[in-house]
């Protein structure tokens, strides 16, 4: 029987303090392993740690051209079926490869995403994140899937399609926003698996957390991607629309000054796009995209086509399709964890309901995508709930309150705006046994 080998992939610069928790967390691994680690031109050179490893390390040394050329010297020297790219400071949970690789398998060009926990190194909070369902590209629109190291892709598939570019479009990091864009764009599939299967660690003042090399990098990798999808021939569809007009108001909120050209001139490509399609938006959808874009000036032209739209219809009628669904999702969680669809529905249908007497609990950042949601479907909000008001986000259209005032206010929808808390709120709302308040 032939053995299926994962060739793991770990770039190594100035990490060697690190280099052994990555390597530990192989151990793991019940799938045989080709681990291929590139000293990518450390200062002082790197070597393996001294252990009972049940693999073989290959250790390669190359000057510095960063993670890009590195991991695309990994892959030149790759033998496995699979290719997985693990940092020198990063981990894999026990027996998370096995899963991957069973996952796909029997497939031709799919590529498995797995859930990571990331930690932040200097407070030791920890976030999990969760890869989405469906189709990737309208998740890619708005941000990234998953860190690099969440994904297991078949060797023959990034020979196929390419590696990670290296250059301008990706100095000051997104690399693997890139290749993920453009694998998915050439047609790739992508196969979530709701389970955990990296440790990301994040440490603060390292060159990813370079914030203006990051935005000019993420502009690059989201107009150039944007691009290529425009001119691609078999991917266009209706139902990428808002996700991809959601992610370009993102993106204009962090384009530098001197992207700004770009940004105009792909406006201009994708306002074109929609005429020529002859694509129709819900006025829903209208009203969601013409509160986002309100502000952005370079936005205008595309603006009055969606108000054109929304001229076209009734705006009293509500309709939200299951891809619709989708794509509140996405506008919801950025890309990055996944909600509920009925729980989208329910915070809908009951805002229908109790138009105008709609409570949010939780003045952050959920509370705030929820008070969008429902403005940009029509429907009014009285206040915000917060245990600290004063530290409620100050982009909010409605008033805030602090919690006591809960039964005291004219309202009848609850909107519990939190998912770590949700069910400890919703036990301490319902014991205080509010009548006459239903409570999401």
């Amino acid at each position: 029987m032939t053995k299926t080998v994962v060739s793991i992939i770990i770039p190594c610069y100035e990490q060697q303090s690190l280099l052994k928790r990555a390597l530990d967390s192989l151990n793991d691994q019940d799938v045989d392993l080709d681990v291929i680690v590139i000293d990518d031109g450390s200062s002082e050179a790197v070597y393996i740690p001294t252990s009972n490893y049940k693999f073989s390390i290959r250790l390669i040394r190359q000057e510095n051209g960063g993670l890009s050329a590195a991991r695309n010297t990994g892959l030149k020297y790759a033998v496995g079926e699979y290719v997985k790219f693990l940092d020198a400071d990063d981990a894999l949970l026990p027996y998370s490869l096995k899963k991957q690789v069973d996952s796909i398998s029997l497939s031709e060009n799919v590529i498995s995403i797995i859930g990571a926990i990331e930690v932040d190194e200097d407070t030791g909070l920890k976030k999990k994140i969760i890869p989405t369902f469906g189709d990737a590209l309208p998740s890619l629109f708005m941000d990234n899937l998953a860190p690099v190291h969440s994904y297991l892709f078949k060797k023959k598939t990034l020979d196929l399609f390419g590696g990670f570019i290296s250059g301008a479009r990706t100095e000051g990091g997104c690399e693997d926003y890139d290749l993920i864009f453009r694998l998915a764009i050439k047609g790739c599939s992508f196969l979530s698996l709701h389970d955990l299967g990296v440790i990301y660690f994040r440490r603060h003042g390292t060159m990813s957390r370079n914030n203006t090399r990051m935005k000019i990098a993420r502009t690059n990798v989201w107009l150039d991607n944007v691009s290529e999808w425009l001119d691609s021939s078999t991917l266009h569809s209706s139902e990428h629309i808002i996700p991809l007009l959601t992610g370009l108001t993102k993106l204009c909120g962090i384009v530098p000054k001197e992207q700004t050209y770009k940004l105009k001139r792909l406006v201009y490509r994708i306002h074109d796009y929609i005429l020529d399609n002859n694509y129709k938006l819900s006025p829903v959808e209208c009203k969601l995209l013409l509160s986002l874009m309100k502000g952005h000036t370079v936005l205008d032209e595309i603006s009055r086509i969606i108000r054109s739209f929304a001229n076209e219809t009734n705006c009293m009628t509500l309709s939200i399709v299951p891809q619709s669904l989708n794509d509140y999702r996405v506008h919801l969680s950025s890309g990055s964890s996944s909600l509920d669809y009925d729980w989208i529905c329910s915070i809908l249908e009951n805002a229908n309901k109790y138009d105008g007497y709609i409570g949010i609990y939780g003045a952050g950042d959920i509370g705030f995508k929820i008070e969008q949601l429902c403005r940009s479907a029509g429907f009014g909000i009285k206040c915000f709930f917060d245990k600290n008001p004063s530290t409620a986000r100050k982009d909010l259209n409605s008033p805030v309150r602090h919690i006591d005032e809960i039964p005291a206010s004219d309202i009848r929808l609850l909107v519990i705006a939190s998912i770590s808390f949700y069910d400890e709120i919703k036990l301490n709302l319902n014991s205080c046994g509010y009548v006459g308040l239903h409570i999401i």
